[in-house]
């Protein structure tokens, strides 16, 4: 079995590095903020921007947190801010899968002491 360090850049610097170029945890927040539904009160406050929410042409739309004034129904994850709530709706497949990949991203860049690192097994055949 061979063994590869997974290292931030565009090129490798031996056979045994893998080079990725990825975008900062940061910019994943800031395109998924762009997704959310903000209510209009909220806008017209200056407490947050539109974002996407008002273009559901824009190709980006692949993620959608929405926002209701009462507890969703059917909701995968959902919190309350401000007596609005906003919620990753259960029949959206799409956003649940990018919602749990956010999750991992996190767990991968927390560096505390206390946990296990995970293993990566790439096949080769």
């Amino acid at each position: 079995m061979s063994q590869f360090e997974l290292v931030y850049g565009n090129q490798a610097r031996s056979g045994t590095e893998i080079a990725v170029q990825s975008r900062s945890l940061l910019n994943v927040l800031q395109l998924t903020a762009a997704q959310t539904s903000i209510p209009e009160p909220h806008v017209a406050e200056d407490r947050a921007t539109a974002g996407f929410d008002g273009d559901e042409s824009v190709s980006l739309r692949a993620f959608r947190i929405r926002s209701l004034s009462k507890r969703p129904n059917l909701d995968y994850a959902s919190v309350n801010y401000r007596d609005t709530w906003f919620y990753i709706a259960d029949t959206d497949t799409i956003s649940k899968r990018i919602f749990s990949l956010i999750k991992l991203l996190f767990t991968l860049a927390d560096t505390s002491s206390d946990r296990t690192e995970p293993v990566l097994t790439i096949p080769t055949q």
